[in-house]
């Protein structure tokens, strides 16, 4: 039988301009940071389409990987009953 971790897992949440980003707990500091870098660029530059469109990619990958750790998490953690 194997025994899951007590220890809640939560997403990693950054602000990003005033607006608030939720990161999953396994996505890379280098990821996140770039990601919040991509982000200013776009604000301070709206119709830059290079990096609009790399923001697109790097949110698509940043929300699959919180779609990921959601769906694994685990519902009903095995508990220790004493006695």
């Amino acid at each position: 039988m194997t025994q899951n971790s007590m220890v809640k897992v939560r997403p990693v949440i950054l602000k990003a301009h005033g607006s608030e980003v939720a990161f999953a707990p396994g996505y890379s500091e280098s990821a996140r940071n770039r990601f919040i870098k991509l982000r200013e660029q776009v604000d301070r530059a709206p119709f830059d389409t290079d990096a609009e469109f790399e923001l697109a990619i790097e949110d698509k990958l940043r929300v699959d990987a919180l779609n990921d750790f959601y769906a694994n998490r685990v519902t009903d953690p095995f508990r220790a009953k004493a006695g």
